[in-house]
């Protein structure tokens, strides 16, 4: 029963722990999500202007015949879309915020925003096998899932025991006063040996063994399959932080080119080379460029602390890193 009880206590402490991580995670992820969210409205509201503004100047070369009525329509067309993202983009904003402030009970309004300095540090150590084999020790889900197979395990030879004889030791004491001022006069002590021995139960202790048995059994499955979900997520957030500084990169590459393609569509247009409906189109490219990079950004911490969360070893010192570069 000690020994059962102390499993107990291990198994409580882990599942807090857990919980605590768990906080970490969902906090850091709805913090990020507000960011990612009011980038992609602002995003959306400078692909707004800038339409407004092509869709303008189409309407002005229009009405002096040097443009047809297509580039007119086409260029309502994508002012038309835009609002209706911006409206989307806003929308999703709110919502994020709400997400938020129902975690941490803090107005999302105004949050430190990621500096452009973040740097894109690789798993350490560089071995997805050593990142499972820590998950396979520290993973606090994980570890509860083990201390309950322990738990149930001994609660089967605790039924056992129950079917034997037992031998107790009782002691007791016992003492009486007869005057006013509480003075005892008679004190009485003694120590007794108690054997038991069960004669008949009725099939309740097979019955009960039996139950422990079938718990021990569905804990040790539900260990193994915890063990192989957390392998999963190890792998998953090992890979997913690999693959968010490889997407990174690209899409800083991309950002640039999309910008420096922008602007010499925009140089043709002006040329008279290129259409207005090329000049919208690379506009939008280069403004999703811009969100999808930000999106990789905070796609890339929140797998690096998947991935830590995964091997059990996440702690507030991984937020308060992270914080260093808000």
């Amino acid at each position: 029963l000690i020994d059962q009880a102390e499993l107990g206590a291990l198994q409580a402490d882990a599942q807090h722990a857990a919980v605590g991580q768990n906080l970490i995670l969902r906090v850091a992820t709805a913090y990020f999500n507000v960011l990612r969210a009011n980038a992609n409205q602002q995003f959306s509201q400078s692909e707004l202007e800038a339409i407004s503004r092509q869709k303008e100047q189409a309407e002005r070369r229009f009405d002096v015949g040097l443009v047809p009525i297509t580039d007119v329509r086409s260029a309502q067309a994508q002012y038309d879309l835009a609002v209706a993202q911006e409206i989307a983009a806003s929308n999703s904003l709110f919502t994020a915020q709400e997400a938020l402030l129902r975690i941490s009970g803090v107005n999302s309004t105004d949050l430190a925003v990621l500096a452009k300095d973040l740097p894109l540090t690789p798993p350490s150590p560089a071995d997805i096998d050593q990142w499972v084999k820590t998950a396979k020790e520290q993973n606090l889900e994980l570890v509860v899932a083990r201390l309950a197979s322990e738990s149930s395990n001994a609660q089967v030879d605790i039924e056992k025991s129950n079917s034997g004889p037992t031998l107790s030791l009782v002691g007791s004491a016992a003492a009486t006063t007869t005057d006013q001022l509480g003075r005892s006069d008679a004190e009485r002590g003694e120590i007794t040996l108690q054997f038991r021995l069960p004669i008949l139960t009725g099939g309740r202790v097979k019955a009960l063994v039996a139950q422990a048995r079938d718990q021990s059994l569905s804990s040790a499955e539900s260990l193994i399959a915890q063990e192989r979900a957390t392998t999963q997520q190890t792998r998953d957030g090992y890979r997913g932080v690999q693959a968010s500084i490889s997407r990174v990169k690209a899409l800083r590459q991309a950002l640039v080119s999309t910008q420096k393609s922008a602007e010499a569509t925009e140089a043709g247009f002006r040329a008279g080379t290129r259409t207005s409906v090329e000049v919208l189109q690379a506009l939008r490219d280069t403004f999703r460029a811009q969100s999808d990079y930000a999106g990789a950004r905070y796609d890339y911490i929140i797998n690096s602390l998947n991935l830590k969360a995964a091997s059990g070893t996440l702690t507030e010192q991984d937020i308060f890193a992270i914080n260093r570069f808000l």
